[in-house]
């Protein structure tokens, strides 16, 4: 593993709602939806990346690229009876073809190579994607709410009980390829202490959920967070093309990153004990379909010793 850094300023998240029954064809069944009633939720996120490279080189040597990325709230019970709550990634648009290429060769995040429009002004803030395959195209027009708050309609009785359950987990979930890995996509964050912003959307055109064929997500709140810096752990192929591109291509403006980590799951009944801390998957959730297709302290690695799973329903907040 390596360390790569960089910064997001700006980087907006926006929360949709969709029917859970029709977000469980879009991730595995090893894994949960995060859910409140009928709900489960969309996490979008747009943002530019400042001077991403390896963290033992410069900022001026890093690249910078935008990024705008479809994740959807997923949880999965490891064997310690504990909860991992983070998000599942379905898409994500670079603007770069380094990092889009980069991306499909080590992660199962689904880059894809776009034209990406980000404007510098804060109010309002102008997004635009315009994407090879037409799937991925969005307009979005974002103005400062005058007063914040929950979204008309919100499926939340007040901001307390929507923070509880929407509140972002800066960590990214999926699986191994043979599907007994629980693989963690983290990031360690250093927010500043400005609070976020609330938005509205003004106007948006989404050409993402329509591709799917989903019910037209609603709309629960949109906010940009403080300039963050981050830092990813990256395994060596990543980290191969980030040095690669940073001393090719130090001036150019460029695109993202992926940071993965696999935690081994070992059965249970197997004898000798764990050989080393790891966690591992509950079994629950198998009958669901399947479709492969923040402020504080950095966040760590999660590891656990290896104790029979145990089950927990998913619309259940995890253990504080």
């Amino acid at each position: 593993m390596a360390i790569i850094a960089g910064k997001l300023d700006p980087c907006f998240i926006l929360t949709y709602r969709s029917p859970a029954e029709e977000l469980r064809n879009l991730v595995p069944s090893e894994l949960d939806l995060v859910t409140h009633g009928p709900w489960g939720f969309w996490s979008v996120f747009a943002c530019r990346v400042h001077g991403f490279r390896p963290a033992f080189l410069p900022k001026f040597m890093g690249l910078n690229y935008c990024h705008v990325a479809y994740r959807i709230h997923v949880q999965s019970e490891v064997k310690s009876g504990k909860t991992m709550r983070g998000t599942f990634f379905t898409r994500s648009d670079v603007n770069s073809f380094l990092v889009s290429t980069g991306g499909k060769l080590s992660s199962d995040l689904g880059f894809h190579r776009s034209k990406i429009e980000l404007s510098a002004r804060r109010d309002p803030v102008d997004i635009s994607v315009r994407t090879s395959d037409g799937k991925g195209d969005l307009k979005l027009e974002l103005r400062r709410s005058a007063k914040p708050g929950l979204a008309a309609g919100s499926c939340f009785a007040s901001e307390a009980e929507a923070e509880s359950i929407l509140h972002y987990q800066p960590l990214g979930l999926s699986l191994s390829k043979d599907r007994k890995n629980l693989v963690l996509m983290e990031v360690e964050r250093t927010v500043s202490d400005a609070p976020e912003t609330a938005y509205s959307v003004v106007d948006s055109q989404w050409s993402y959920f329509k591709s799917l064929g989903l019910t037209e997500p609603v709309f629960e709140a949109a906010r940009e967070i403080p300039a963050t810096d981050c830092r990813w752990s990256c395994q060596l192929a990543p980290l191969i093309l980030a040095i690669s591109a940073t001393f090719a291509l130090a001036s150019a403006q460029a695109c993202s990153v992926v940071s993965r980590t696999s935690v081994v799951i070992r059965s249970p009944n197997s004898s000798g004990g764990c050989t080393r801390p790891s966690a591992a998957l509950s079994s629950r959730s198998r009958a669901m379909r399947s479709a492969m297709p923040a402020s504080g302290s950095p966040q760590k690695a999660y590891t656990s010793a290896c104790l029979p799973p145990t089950r927990m329903a998913s619309s259940e907040a995890p253990p504080k």
